[in-house]
Formats: structure tokens, C-alpha cells, sequence
């Protein structure tokens, strides 16, 4: 008998929404696919795919508003997360109420940041942000963040940022270290008063008094 051909499946487009593993996704205008929310059991470590259905992923949201749901959809169990080569724009509010987060592994490929990303993730003291993020938020919003620390290259976007906003940075690309530009005293109760510039520092257009 003559054998009869399989017939070869014909490949089916990717869907514009829908969910692939935990991640609820939907495709972006430009082709690429967006991570917009992430689906219960929430981990506590997580890595972002760096592609869905064969289409990359190029921006991350993992807190998102459903009103259906009852308002926002939060994350507060993630402690880790890690940002895949690749995404290029990690979302506003993108880990809003990630109450427990302390590391974010962001990649060279990210070139944007949007507003209060981070907002209420109030273990998250460290942050390194790569010299390619050339916008973090909108300039004239305040991104309230309980960061220790900023790890960033001399000269980029995100040292000017994070020196507005008053926070310790250390230059990734030197090994240096580098405090606010403020002169303060230390008062009796254990609080500083800020006094003023240090000698030499410019005082920027737009300053944020430290915490």
C-alpha cells in the first residue's frame, strides 16, 4: 500500500493577547510583544522570557490596573527579578507594590524607564541602571524610591538622575564612590539639617532635597 503523506500543520500567527506560562502578554504595535501582567501563583524569583511565540519581548510590566479585578494587580512576594538582553522599555509602574523585591537585573538593551517603575518597593535599596536608559520617568514627576544607593556610569542619564533626586551613587565604570551634593549637620536627634552646596558642586535646574 502506498503510504499516505502526513500533511505539514501550517503555522499559525502569533495571537495579539493572550498568556504563555504565568505571563499575560499582548503584541505591540511595532510587532514585538509586551509582558503586561503576571497570573498567580506569584513566585518569588522570576525571569522574563526573552521571547513569546518565536516574537521578542521588548517591554515588561508585571503590576497592572484591571478595575475588573478590583483595582490594581500587584506582586508583593517577588524578591528577584531578571530582565532579559533584549527589552528595551521597563513600563510605568511596571513593579508597583513589589513590596518585597531587592534585586532587578536590568540589561544594556533597555533605553527606557518609565514612571514611579518602582513605586512602593520598599526593599529594593540598590539599583544599577545601565548607560543606555536615556529617559527615566517624567521629568517633571517625582519618583519617590527608598534606594540606598545607585549604581551607574559617569556621565550617563541615570547619574544625573539619581543626583537630582539626592541619592548615594557609585560610578560602575571607575569604582568611585559619590554622595549629594549637599553640605549638612548632623543634629541631636540623630537627623541631618542640610546647610547647603558643597564648594564646587553647580547646583542643578531641578533638585530633590535627600531623605
Amino acid at each position: 500500500a502506498t503510504e499516505v503523506p502526513k500533511a505539514i500543520p501550517t503555522p499559525q500567527p502569533a495571537a495579539d493577547s493572550g498568556q504563555y506560562k504565568m505571563f499575560k502578554y499582548a503584541k505591540k504595535p511595532d510587532g514585538t510583544m509586551a509582558i503586561v501582567s503576571l497570573v498567580e501563583p506569584y513566585p518569588p524569583e522570576l525571569e522574563i522570557p526573552s521571547e513569546i511565540n518565536g516574537i521578542p519581548v521588548t517591554e515588561v510590566c508585571l503590576s497592572s490596573s484591571d478595575f475588573d479585578a478590583g483595582g490594581y494587580i500587584f506582586v508583593p512576594a517577588l524578591m528577584r527579578v531578571v530582565i532579559p538582553e533584549g527589552v528595551t522599555t521597563i513600563s510605568d509602574y511596571a513593579f508597583h507594590g513589589c513590596q518585597h523585591l531587592v534585586e532587578v537585573e536590568i540589561p544594556s538593551s533597555v533605553t527606557t524607564i518609565g514612571t514611579e517603575a518602582f513605586l512602593e518597593c520598599h526593599s529594593l535599596r540598590n539599583l544599577t541602571i545601565p548607560a543606555s536608559v536615556t529617559k527615566i520617568g517624567d521629568p517633571e514627576h517625582f519618583d519617590y524610591y527608598v534606594l540606598d544607593k545607585v549604581y551607574v556610569e559617569k556621565g550617563s542619564v541615570a547619574e544625573s538622575w539619581a543626583l537630582q533626586r539626592g541619592y548615594n551613587i557609585f560610578h560602575i565604570n571607575t569604582g568611585a564612590t559619590e554622595s549629594w551634593i549637599f553640605d549638612y549637620a548632623v543634629k541631636d536627634n540623630g537627623g541631618a539639617i542640610i546647610t547647603g552646596i558643597k564648594e564646587g558642586e553647580k547646583c542643578p535646574e531641578n533638585v530633590v532635597i535627600p531623605r
